[in-house]
């Protein structure tokens, strides 16, 4: 072999050497395909993600239906993922889930076109779900403003995807102290938020009691009147147990063969006389502090709180006494 046919054997084998080499090297790297259990397995488990998945466990559904597109992925897989990121409010990634099976609806199996044309629709409609936090700085604030949204930073002006829901936004500026803001977002629209330094927060406004009080009043007045009621037919029923023992027991003597219905009229009677004075000096009480607070002026934040009000009664001979009042 001539010097000249080797050098052209050498390039040759070269010029093989470097086509073949990396189709064999994406050959040896490329995953091997799943076995027929690992598949059936997959299957099984698609099926019970579903399930939590119509049940409203999107969390475990996802982490389930991620597991299964490791094994094999396919279009109804990705939209089943897309759809338990919509589940749970998770609406930007769910809508870029959908735009990326929509993209490629030309090119899937024709069994899985409708699967993509509905992703399609999918993610039309999450956009318009999607709200977005308009963000702007006051005018005069200090330089080198920083911000950061949910821990991330982001630009201190214009308009920012989130998710509805719970958030946050902290800014740091040069010589002032931090501003931070929490906040929730519904869905849907632009939600402007003003970062402003070096201004105090007004502090807000007491709250108003005033359809409170006047309620409150009139069910005092009412209890109050009530217990005055019910007094005094405690007290006119009493009256009319002594009156029986009077007549029963002339002289103070009393028949043997009505004793045991007598003795049950007397404590009867010794009842109901401090009975019908609690209740009369409650009522009193109760009506009065109603009154009140129909017809004074409004009370302050402080004064309302510290408000209260107390009965008590003790047993004295022959009836009872009662004694009550309201502190504010």
């Amino acid at each position: 072999m001539t010097s000249r046919l080797r050098r052209r054997v050498g390039v040759s084998a070269l010029v093989a050497t470097l086509t073949v080499s990396p189709l064999a090297v994406a050959q040896a790297e490329a995953p091997a395909p799943p076995t027929e259990e690992a598949l059936a397995a997959a299957r099984q488990l698609f099926q019970e993600a579903y399930a939590d998945e119509q049940a409203g466990r999107f969390d475990v559904a996802l982490d389930k239906f991620y597991k299964v597109a490791r094994v094999k992925e396919s279009v109804a897989v990705r939209y089943r993922i897309a759809t338990c990121l919509e589940g749970l409010k998770r609406l930007r990634e769910a809508r870029d889930a959908f735009r990326a099976i929509a993209a490629n609806r030309e090119v899937v199996a024709p069994n899985e076109r409708d699967i993509a044309e509905s992703a399609a629709q999918r993610a039309v409609q999450l956009d318009r779900r999607i709200p977005r936090l308009v963000l702007s700085v006051a005018e005069g604030s200090p330089p080198n403003v920083a911000v950061r949204l949910d821990g991330a930073p982001v630009p201190s002006r214009g308009a920012i995807e989130v998710d509805p829901g719970d958030h946050m936004v902290q800014a740091t500026a040069d010589g002032s102290a931090p501003f931070e803001s929490k906040f929730t977002v519904p869905e849907g629209g632009e939600h402007p938020l003003l970062i402003t330094f070096g201004g105090a927060k007004p502090p807000d406004p007491p709250p108003d009691d005033t359809p409170r009080r006047p309620f409150l009043g009139w069910v005092l007045v009412g209890v109050g009147g009530a217990f005055v009621v019910a007094g005094g037919v405690t007290l006119a029923v009493r009256e009319g147990n002594v009156s029986d023992l009077v007549d029963a027991c002339p002289g103070g003597r009393c028949p043997r063969s009505r004793q045991s219905d007598l003795e049950s009229t007397r404590d009867a009677a010794q009842l109901q006389g401090p009975l019908g004075a609690v209740l009369i000096g409650a009522g009193v009480i109760a009506a009065g502090v109603g009154a009140y607070m129909l017809l004074r002026p409004r009370p302050s934040q402080r004064a309302t709180a510290a408000s209260s009000l107390w009965v008590g009664a003790s047993p004295t001979r022959g009836g009872s006494m009662v004694a009550g009042g309201i502190t504010f």
